[in-house]
């Protein structure tokens, strides 16, 4: 099956307003506050951002190379977390 590039296009806008939602969310959950009565919904946050960095490094790599001249480009490839190898597992 052969994606359109307006589907792809599609599937990036998508990782991107889920990406802006995410961040708005961490922001919101990081008050000292709420870190205090929900110590644990910051981390569930990261790790969703973190997935969705990935999601949008390997579209970037393999069907969408123009992500990567975004200029929020370089935020989104340092929250990229390590891959586990049997180097490093």
């Amino acid at each position: 099956m052969t994606l359109s590039e307006q589907s792809i296009s599609a599937i990036a806008r998508a990782l991107l307003n889920e990406r802006k939602a995410l961040d708005e969310s961490l922001l919101f959950w990081s008050t000292p506050g709420r870190i205090r009565r929900y110590p644990h919904s910051g981390a569930a946050i990261s790790h969703e951002l973190h997935e969705n960095a990935s999601a949008l490094a390997e579209l970037a790599d393999v069907l969408a190379p123009w992500l990567k001249q975004r200029p929020d480009w370089p935020a989104i490839a340092n929250s990229i977390p390590p891959t586990l190898t049997t180097e490093n597992a």
